[in-house]
């Protein structure tokens, strides 16, 4: 990966990250398969660095924080093989 498209990640993500925490954020993410990407990023397999993992993280702690148990139930349903088995056990410390 070039540097560009590493600071472009990094840039991108940051911003997500923002958007995450407006309202309706969870349906606009839904609509494009975001949060799927989001988990994928978080993935130890992927080229992401730490900072663009960061990002989000981030980025699903706003979407959890501002539209609940909904977020992560959508992965659980709709992610990765990792992602759903990540989003079940996020749910089952949430419904704690």
């Amino acid at each position: 990966m070039s540097l560009f498209q590493t600071d472009f990640l990094r840039d991108s993500t940051a911003v997500i990250t923002q958007v995450a925490a407006c309202d309706d954020a969870v349906l606009a993410f839904r609509k494009v398969s975001g949060l799927g990407v989001l988990t994928d990023l978080l993935n130890l397999s992927t080229a992401s660095f730490i900072r663009t993992k960061e990002n989000a993280l981030s980025a699903l702690l706003n979407l959890v924080r501002y539209d609940g148990k909904d977020a992560v139930a959508d992965v659980s349903y709709s992610g990765s093989s990792k992602g759903r088995s990540k989003a079940v056990k996020l749910l089952r410390l949430l419904l704690r």
